[in-house]
């Protein structure tokens, strides 16, 4: 009895002859006694066509069955250490078996032993030996006698077969005997996984950045493959004293990058399994900062304060700011602001740049610098000075006068106010740092000017001068002249004549009183009499 195995019955459920369920088979089922009714019934020739499906199933069976234990059949090597070197062992009919070679006219070689260390998935086969049992022959590596039977001998390779049944040999049994070699193999280990590894450390890159990639293997020399998401990109190999290669990718894009390798060990290729993957991710760059300042000048007077502005492409991005190259301070952007402003700084004069730097995924990009904004000082403009040609601070209407005003910047443009109003402007000549302006009528007020000096391109004021009062008199004709002096002879006049008559008055009242005062003998008192 043929005992299916569960392969073969999963055929046989498979297969379109309709037999479902066959456990075991010796002979075709016995018909049931409904099946001696319909033979009874129907024709013998359909009968027939029964007996030959049933036959059918029966054969298919034993076919599937035998190629299910070829199938099974496999080989191993032992007493070797390690899975790839040892005695061949295959295992047939249940029962794991040797292989022999002949001890005249050998045939196992290098090509039979490639075989083996193929079907096992090993390394290239580095030997093919003959373990003599009693110490002969050359090139034993003594791995032990087996205990189990010969399954085969006489065992002739091409070298590209897949298992070692696909070669030619004696027909596979078990043999007993000591007649012959029993064959082993040494296969180098088989190709690792290889290992990449991203030289920068990080797997976040910015796009236009470079990227170095490096693969490892086992062999020296060997050629190693670059994927990306699973598809080709390129190849290197390592140098023969090497087994790592280094990919130096100048755009890095994002996605899964693997790597493979493949060796020639003895003539044969060997190719390595795929490595881990490793993701990248790539970002827009850091774009090159831009500076700016307020008032959008190059030119500063001492002391005066600015605000210098840095923006870039990522919101709160941490903005650094240098002059000629040396760090002055630092500051972050408002969280949703891509723009970091530097206030209250009071200018020197130098080259400004700033940079900015953004943390992403825990990478941090540094931008590029921004243009240089060159800044240069010069001295305030002084408060001007003004004066009067001739140097008198009142005048009769009518009369003309120069006011000048004066500066520390040559060329400037003077501007003449009254009382805090514009009369007038002149510039000063260009190698001159005053302007006079023409004689005037004059009118009473307080005098003031300013001036402004254009310095590369900036115009800058200067503070207001000093304020010059001026009073205006009205002028005298020469009739005034003569009634003023009238007037003036006749106040005397007047005056002198009321004078005169106090003075007569008064002795007049102090003649008789004197008089009296001699008869009496009293001293004469203090007249309270005024002159009316």
């Amino acid at each position: 009895m043929v005992e299916l195995g569960r392969p073969a019955r999963r055929a046989l459920e498979r297969s379109s002859w309709g037999v479902k369920k066959l456990w075991s088979a010796d002979l075709p089922p016995r018909p049931t006694s409904t099946d001696t009714a319909l033979q009874s019934s129907e024709p013998k020739h359909l009968l027939l066509v029964l007996q030959m499906k049933q036959l059918l199933a029966f054969l298919l069976v034993l076919f599937v069955e035998r190629k299910t234990l070829e199938s099974a059949e496999s080989v191993r090597l032992v007493n070797g250490g390690r899975p790839c070197s040892g005695r061949v062992e295959v295992y047939h009919r249940g029962k794991w078996g040797t292989v022999g070679d002949y001890r005249y006219g050998p045939t196992w070689d290098m090509e039979a032993a490639a075989v083996v260390c193929k079907e096992l998935g090993c390394g290239a086969a580095l030997s093919a030996s003959r373990d003599a049992h009693f110490g002969e022959g050359s090139g034993g590596t003594h791995f032990g006698r087996g205990s189990g039977p010969i399954v085969t001998y006489g065992v002739r390779c091409r070298g590209n077969e897949s298992a070692l049944r696909d070669c030619h040999s004696r027909t596979w049994a078990h043999y007993y005997g000591s007649l012959s070699y029993e064959v082993s193999v040494i296969c180098s280990d088989p190709l690792q996984k290889p290992t990449i590894l991203l030289r920068s450390g990080y797997r976040l890159f910015a796009k236009g950045e470079s990227a170095n990639i490096s693969c490892s293997g086992i062999y020296p020399g060997s050629n190693f493959a670059l994927h990306r998401d699973g598809e080709f990109i390129t190849s290197q190999p390592a140098t023969e004293s090497s087994n790592t290669a280094t990919f130096t990718l100048s755009d890095i894009r994002a996605g899964n990058y693997s790597c493979k390798y493949t060796t020639c060990i003895d003539g044969a290729q060997f190719k390595s399994p795929e490595s881990e993957r490793v993701g990248i991710s790539v970002w827009d760059p850091l774009q090159k900062t831009i500076i700016s300042l307020k008032p959008d000048s190059r030119v500063f007077v001492r002391g005066e304060s600015a605000e210098i502005s840095c923006s870039g492409n990522y919101p709160a991005s941490n903005f650094s700011l240098y002059r000629d190259g040396e760090f002055i301070k630092s500051q972050r952007a408002p969280k949703n602001n891509k723009t970091s402003t530097f206030t209250a700084l009071e200018i020197i004069a130098g080259n400004y740049t700033c940079i900015y730097t953004k943390q992403i995924d825990g990478r941090e990009f540094t931008s590029r610098e921004s243009e240089r904004v060159g800044i240069s000082l010069s001295d305030a403009l002084q408060k001007p000075t003004i004066s009067l040609i001739p140097n008198s601070h009142m005048f009769v209407r009518g009369e003309r006068a120069q006011i000048s005003c004066t500066g520390n910047y040559v060329g400037s443009n003077f501007a003449l106010y009254r009382d805090g109003e514009f009369i007038t402007s002149k510039r000063a000549p260009e190698n001159n740092n005053a302007a006079t302006f023409p004689p005037t009528e004059l009118i009473a007020g307080n005098y003031t000017c300013k001036y402004t000096a254009y310095i590369e391109g900036r115009e800058i004021t200067s503070p207001e001068s000093k304020r010059m009062g001026i009073s205006v008199w009205a002028n005298w004709t020469g009739l005034q002249t003569v009634g003023l002096a009238l007037g003036i002879v006749t106040a005397l006049m007047v005056t002198a004549f009321i004078l005169g008559l106090c003075v007569y008055k008064r002795g007049k009242q102090n003649s008789p009183r004197g008089e009296r005062n001699l008869v009496t003998g009293d001293v004469p008192q203090t007249s309270n009499v005024t002159c009316e």
